[in-house]
């Protein structure tokens, strides 16, 4: 078992992040979110020529979508589709909002109650 750190200076980069998560307007909890992974697809075009040889090709963004770990909180709440977060993965692309589209129920014995979530980023 490691030693338990008796100073943290804040500089330690961790993989989990605390989000507000909203129902419309009404704050359903805050929830840390672990396991986190943003997907930045893109979508190819290709055409070929007349005989079905490769002529070009273009390269242009698709919807960007993610999943992670949420930890349920002490009173069992549990996001639900449709609800919503915002925050900033990547600094040159700023703050984002992303709905929950899919809420997984998992139940392991000695574990923390979480759940598997999958996100995809608003447009408008």
């Amino acid at each position: 078992m490691g030693t338990p750190a008796f100073y943290n200076d804040g500089a330690v980069p961790y993989g989990d992040r605390k989000e507000i998560i909203m129902r419309g307007a009404t704050t359903v909890g805050n929830f840390v979110l672990e396991n986190i992974t943003v997907n930045r697809k893109s979508r190819k075009i290709s055409q070929y020529d007349e005989i079905g040889g490769p002529r070009k090709r273009a390269y242009i963004a698709d919807f960007d979508e993610g999943n992670a770990v949420l930890e349920i909180d002490t009173n069992g709440v549990l996001p639900q589709r449709g609800d919503t977060f915002t925050d900033t993965f990547d600094t040159s692309v700023g703050p984002e909002k992303f709905v929950i589209s899919e809420v997984g129920q998992p139940e392991s014995q000695f574990e923390a109650k979480k759940a598997n979530i999958t996100f995809d980023k608003t447009y408008n």
